[in-house]
Order: structure tokens, then sequence, then C-alpha cells
């Protein structure tokens, strides 16, 4: 069976880049957390290529996501390890001939996870209802975007899409991270997810094979024409296990980010930059240049939240050189200017990003205040029609204000600025102040970086599938981080020491680093 064939190709390079990563961390999490990310992704990579049929598969994904944790800790990595690497084959779910939701394994995922929460709930944790406020403002803005101007039914199957798609994701995480050592674990099962597509990746773009194309045939689905193989300098731009390289990119800059941010988990300095090597190479696979523009505002974030402006003036001025180095090496090799955008294609993409701000912000000044349908706004814009036969919306924030005006657009930014501004405003408690006194720093820089860069990407992408999971997971992580940092407040000042050297040294970075 081709369909056999095509998972060897796939298991094989995504072991290779999962042992490399184990190789590389430090082997107490590999004993512990990820000792069961080998079997489970074998087994649920084997089911999404041959299983009979989607919904077969989605529940071998629930299944192997209940049985794979056994303690509250594995939940996140694990349920986080198979998000990134597990295609999402869809099942439309419908009673008689009234449409329901879209079922893909990201909802097997998250049901599994919660049902393996309530198994193993370790306590019941301090919570505050505030922290939930930009995960509901964020689903019911989407809610008012997909389902104005219809009926109540349709907006009741928003409401279960997206509750679906978005809240279970944020519960899973917010509920499962409950320390910042958790938040490292889940960081390892992150990571090791995009060092097996990493490899993955590269073979794909070397040998011109989209793998999980295979998957999609295999149940009889049509991606699109948005999922059209693309090829750029002479590589394909590896799509991965998603459906397009865009929003690949866009995940494994996630990755790139909490890899880069986390040296503590790796056993060595030399482990952690060939390491990162691997996940440069990995990333430049898609050849998304928007996840570049992700990873370097995430690394800037984690700068100014920690205050290191030393160190980010230094990696300014790298970052500075090396750009003037793509830019001239872009001059003498065709090659390099076309994976950097510097060529004429490149320079296509650029004007049309440029013409459809122009026409969106027109669209804007004409009904500003709560836009208007996105059925009437493709209309509208028809003008702005590419070569795919679409209008793609590149830029997720000129999509929000079409569709929901100044308003929703105001409400968009906040969704973001919200828990970024509630975590710089935790750095005064005597949790994180002590933590930052002993040169400890336990995680709230990273998701603050996080969170920018992915404000970043958005302005030069749409905001679907996976993307807009991820929105939801690292506001999850914002929520978790900011329950755990003030449920110690009022700690007694030992026993807040002691849970700081017990926690947060967790998340401590290696001097030096």
């Amino acid at each position: 069976m081709f369909e056999v064939k095509a998972w060897l190709y796939a298991i094989v390079f995504l072991v290779i880049g999962l042992l490399g990563f184990r190789y590389c961390v430090d082997r107490r999490l590999n004993t512990g957390i990820g000792k069961n990310f080998l079997p489970l992704m074998a087994i649920t990579q084997l089911a999404a290529f041959v299983s009979p049929t989607v919904l077969i598969y989605n529940s071998i994904v629930a299944i192997a996501m209940v049985v794979g944790c056994q303690k509250r800790d594995q939940i996140a990595p694990t349920y986080l390890f198979l998000l990134v690497t597990l295609p999402l084959p869809s099942k439309v779910i419908s009673t008689g001939s009234t449409y329901l939701m879209a079922y893909d394994a990201s909802i097997s995922l998250a049901l599994g996870g919660m049902a393996a929460l309530m198994m193993h709930p370790g306590g019941r944790p301090q919570r505050s209802v505030a922290n939930d406020v930009p995960i509901y403002a964020f689903l019911l803005l989407l809610a008012f975007i997909n389902a104005r101007s219809t009926t109540a039914t349709n907006l009741l199957r928003v409401l279960l899409d997206l509750t679906s798609t978005i809240l279970l994701p944020y519960l899973l995480v917010s509920r499962a991270v409950r320390s910042a050592q958790d938040f490292r674990f889940a960081i390892y099962g992150l990571v090791a997810g995009m060092a097996a597509l990493s490899t993955l990746a590269i073979y794909e773009a070397l040998h011109m094979w989209p793998l999980y194309r295979i998957v999609a045939d295999h149940y009889g689905i049509y991606l699109g024409g948005d999922a059209n193989v693309k090829v750029r300098a002479g590589l394909l731009r590896s799509p991965g296990p998603f459906t397009e390289p865009t929003s690949f990119g866009y995940c494994l800059a996630i990755g790139m980010i909490a890899a880069i941010l986390s040296r503590n988990l790796f056993r060595s300095s030399t482990l952690y930059l060939g390491f990162l090597g691997v996940l440069c190479l990995g990333i430049l696979a898609p050849q998304s240049r928007g996840a570049w523009l992700g990873v370097i505002v995430g690394i800037v974030g984690r700068e100014i939240y920690d205050g290191r402006w030393a160190s980010l003036s230094k990696k300014v001025a790298i970052g500075a050189i090396a750009g003037l180095a793509i830019v001239t090496a872009g001059k003498l090799d065709s090659r390099i200017a076309s994976t950097a955008g510097l060529n004429a294609e490149g320079q296509g993409t650029v004007e049309y990003r440029s013409n459809l701000l122009t026409r969106g912000l027109e669209e804007i000044r004409a009904h500003p205040v709560i836009g208007r349908p996105p059925d009437v706004v493709r209309a509208a814009l028809r003008d702005m029609t590419q070569g795919e036969g679409i209008v793609d919306f590149v830029n997720t924030y000129l999509f929000i204000g079409l569709t929901s005006g100044v308003i929703g657009f105001v409400i968009f930014v906040l969704i973001f600025l919200t828990p970024c501004g509630a975590l710089l405003k935790a750095r005064s408690t005597p949790f994180l102040r002590l933590a930052f006194r002993r040169g400890q720093d336990p995680t709230a820089g990273l998701v603050f970086g996080t969170l920018l860069g992915i404000m970043s990407m958005i302005a030069v992408t749409s905001m679907t599938g996976r993307t807009t999971i991820f929105v939801a997971i690292e506001i999850g992580f914002a929520s978790a981080i900011l329950n755990f940092v003030y449920s110690r407040q009022a700690m007694p000042r030992q026993r807040a020491a002691a849970t700081v050297d017990t926690q947060a040294s967790a998340a401590m970075p290696v001097p030096g680093a």
C-alpha cells in the first residue's frame, strides 16, 4: 500500500528528529515526561495514513491521548507534541441534513486531554476568573464575525465550532499547567514536536514530496487551492502535516522561539546550538518569511520583558549584520534572492499586500463601526482576487477591521495586549521579584515574547486552523502563569522563597547562554 510507504518515510524522519532532540536535552525529561512520545507518535501517525475513516482515526487519537497521560504533568506536553505532529483531516458532523461542525484530530486531542485531566486532577488549583476574560472575548469576537447576519441556528453551530477549537485548548492548557515546572514540561513537548517536524520538513523540501497530501487523498478530502504544492528557489515549500506551508512556518516559529528561550532544557551549550541549527534548517523548509519575523520579535520581546538591554543591543546588531549579509548574498545568488523575497516574485507579493491594505482601508473607512459580514467583504474586494482564485487576506488585522470594524479591531488587539500587560505587571509580585533577583525567570518572559511574535506574524498571514489554536494556547499559558504567580503572593517570605527554588529554578537560564 502506498499509504504504508508514505507512513514509513514520515515516521523515519519524525523519529530521527525526536531522537536527536532526546539526545540533546536533560535525560531526566526523556525518562519522565517524554517516555511515551515515540510509541504515541508511531501509533497515531500510522492511524492517520491507514485508518478506514476519519472518525476512526480521530477516535484512536483521543484514546492515545488518554492512555498516554498517566499523570497530570504529562497532559500539556503530550497534547502539544501530538497537536503539532499530526495531520488534521476533518469529518463533517451533521444531524440529518443539518451541519453541526467539522471534527478533526485537534478536537480529539483536546477532548482526550480534558478526560485525562479529570482522571488525574491533582487537586483544585487557585484561579482568577479575570484571567479568562481574553479568551472569552476572542471567542465572542470570532462568533460575531462568522455568524453575523445569519440565523440563530447558525450562531449555535459557530459557537460549537469555536468552543471545540479555541475554548477547549485554552481550558486544557490553563488548567493542566500549574507551576513553572509544569510549564517547562509543556515547552519540552512543544519543542520535541518541532524537532521531529524539522527533519521531516528538510526531507520534504529536498525531495519535493509533500508526504501528508497522501493522507488527504486516502480520505478523499479536497484541501482547496490554497493547499497547492508550491515551489520556490527550486525547493518544495514544505507543508508538513499542515494544509499549506505558511501556517506550518508559523507553528515552527513558535517552537523556535520556545527552543531559543529554553536553554535550560539542554545538557550543554554545544548541543543547544547544534539543535538550534537543525531547527533553523527546518524553519527554512516552508520558506515562510513571516515565520522569521515572528522569531525575531519573540526574542526581542523576551529581552524587553527581562530588561536585558545590553543583550538586546547585541542581538539587534547581530540581526542587522545578518540582514545585510542576506541582502548582499541575494544579489549574488538567485536562489537566496527568491527565498528572501528579494526577486520579482517577492516584490509581487509585497505589491499585493500593499494593494490589499489600501483597498481594505477604503472599505473600513466606508463601514468603520462594525464592518460587514465576510461574504459581503469578499464580494466588495473581488478586484483583489489573486492567482488561486481567492481574495487572500494575508493580514489578519485588516480582516478583523473589515468584518468587525474599529470596535472589533480594538477588542482583537486588546485580546493580546491584556495578557501581555498582566505579565508585565506581574513582575512586581514578590514571587517574580525574588526570582529575578536570583537570576531566575519562571517562564513569564517566554510567553510575553511569544505573544508578541504571534502578533507580528498574523500581520502578514491569515489566522486559520492551528494558527488560531496556538493563539488560544499562548493565552492559556499566560493565564496559567498569572494564576500560579499570584496564588503565591500571600505566602510567608520563607515559603515563597522555597517555592521559587523548587519551581522557578525549573526555568532558570544558564549564565552566559
